[in-house]
């Protein structure tokens, strides 16, 4: 939800309302490098901080549970370069597939595979 008109909308949806999504924090240490490669800064989606906003703009009472959740994904080489492409392009960069190639080799184990751990903040929202 990345407009007030989104919220809003979210909010008339029903009685209660349960929002999970990321609290700004995403630490992988193969995108940070993939958006300096590209001299661009990796920022995380913070969809709980503007809900947070919006319903404290509106007075309304909510709470709000914090949590670090980690992700560890195994990927072939193949499916990495696709997968870090497709953040870039998201994010409105775009890829250079040498770049994120070069990248992405350094975390290859012998079988041409990497394992990704992120790890991300998250916010647990209900009202």
């Amino acid at each position: 939800m990345k407009s007030k008109e989104e919220i809003e909308k979210f909010h008339k949806c029903a009685q209660k309302k349960i929002y999970l999504g990321w609290a700004g924090t995403r630490n992988c240490t193969i995108l940070d490098e993939l958006f300096t490669a590209h001299k661009e800064e990796y920022s995380p989606p913070n969809g709980a901080k503007r809900i947070r906003k919006w319903l404290d703009s509106k007075d309304i009472k909510y709470q709000v549970k914090h949590f670090d959740e980690l992700k560890i994904r195994k990927r072939s080489f193949k499916e990495a370069v696709e997968n870090y492409s497709w953040h870039l392009k998201v994010r409105g960069v775009k890829p250079d597939v040498a770049k994120i190639e070069k990248t992405v080799k350094k975390f290859c184990d012998k079988d041409g595979n990497i394992t990704e751990q992120t790890i991300n903040k998250m916010d647990l929202i209900l009202w």
